[in-house]
């Protein structure tokens, strides 16, 4: 027995059939006769040398996650406790923000919220600040800026070897905060510099 959704009714239905083709009314579509399961019977093998009997198993049966039951993983008020975040009465998740000072290579300071799921680079030009980029996957240097004070999650950032993080370098296009941070910009050249 299998639960299928009914297009025309908008509901969940049973079926004994096997066949996971649902049956629009649209004329455009092609018609797709449903396939019915055949009826295969167990067949057993005699070896000629060994006296044991080996059996076919029966082919599985193709299911689609799409044709089951949803599922409940229970209510976001209940899971998001569980992380420790908030929740309004009308059960929305609220996310972390992190104030994020930038320092420009002149002095220019910027100030500005980022969500602890969003990159720095991406908020910093929705607040109009323009920061260098390249590639926005991690894999360049020029977006390389340096976390004086503050903590950022970059698991994405395979350019910049370990040395270089524990230093505190950071790629802006691949950084998330985890605190309240204070970076400065423009420090690609610091990355080659034989003083470090």
């Amino acid at each position: 027995m299998q639960a299928v959704w009914n297009l025309r009714t908008s509901k969940w239905k049973k079926s004994t059939k096997f066949y996971t083709f649902f049956k629009f009314s649209d004329p455009h579509l092609p018609r797709v006769k449903p396939q019915r399961r055949k009826k295969t019977k167990m067949t057993t093998v005699r070896s000629l040398t060994s006296p044991s009997i080996v059996k076919a198993p029966t082919p599985n049966r193709f299911t689609s996650p799409i044709v089951r039951a949803p599922t409940s993983l229970g209510s976001v008020k209940t899971i998001s406790r569980s992380f420790g975040l908030k929740c309004s009465s009308n059960q929305r998740t609220s996310m972390a923000m992190y104030k994020i000072k930038l320092v420009g290579p002149n002095g220019e300071e910027n100030e500005f919220e980022v969500p602890d799921n969003q990159y720095i680079l991406e908020a910093a030009e929705a607040a109009g600040v323009e920061l260098p980029y390249c590639c926005r996957a991690g894999a360049c240097s020029i977006c390389t800026a340096k976390v004086v004070s503050g903590t950022v999650h970059q698991p994405e950032a395979i350019y910049l070897e370990d040395d270089q993080i524990k230093d505190g370098y950071m790629l802006t296009c691949v950084s998330k905060p985890t605190s309240d941070c204070e970076i400065h910009t423009h420090k690609e050249l610091d990355l080659y510099s034989p003083s470090k």
